[in-house]
């Protein structure tokens, strides 16, 4: 595993429209190898109503983020947090599209364990974080709620990786110069591990 500090973020929100819905919880875990270093998590009052389909996806309740602040007062601190690392995620433009339509803009390398599991595991039959947790490292027993799916995804990426190493050098160097030219986050950490092999 690279020395590199990773943080792995999840977001529950209203809904998919990031410029008409609103951020309800916040989860980040900062990690080294399998070290845990931090982590990070608030529930954000979305100042509207939660819709019932929310509320039974996620177990979320009005209650949980009525005395939650709302996001513009937790930005910066999250700003902070995730400042000088990659960021880890499945489906993470999702959460960095989101954060930035609420006003914190991030320019963190990201790294997409959904991109990479399609690349790898092409014929799961499921490409959902909760299935690829159970296939590849553990079970996931609290999926749509941000701790439990950071928690998930630094796992799933941390597979992943291992089983990237996994791989003869010839087919890792490819995949690396694919991945590097199509910009992907992973392309850097397999030319590392190319360069090291």
């Amino acid at each position: 595993m690279e020395p590199e500090t990773y943080t792995s973020l999840d977001l529950e929100t209203t809904g998919l429209n990031p410029d008409a819905e609103a951020i309800l919880e916040i989860a980040a875990v900062k990690f080294r190898g399998k070290e845990v270093l931090e982590s990070w998590h608030t529930f954000v009052n979305p100042g509207r109503p939660i819709p019932a389909y929310i509320r039974a996806l996620t177990g979320i309740t009005p209650d949980m983020v009525a005395g939650a602040p709302g996001f513009a007062s937790v930005s910066a601190e999250l700003g902070s947090f995730l400042r000088n690392t990659t960021i880890v995620g499945h489906r993470i433009s999702f959460d960095v599209g989101f954060l930035a339509a609420q006003g914190l803009a991030l320019s963190n390398p990201v790294v997409d364990t959904w991109e990479m599991c399609s690349v790898l595991l092409p014929t799961l039959p499921s490409h959902k974080l909760s299935a690829l947790a159970g296939v590849l490292c553990s079970d996931h027993p609290a999926p749509h709620r941000a701790m439990a799916d950071a928690l998930a995804a630094k796992d799933v990426f941390l597979a992943l990786v291992d089983k990237v190493s996994g791989l003869e050098y010839s087919l890792l160097q490819q995949l690396a110069g694919l991945l590097q030219a199509s910009d992907s986050g992973w392309g850097p950490i397999l030319r590392r591990m190319a360069a090291r092999a």
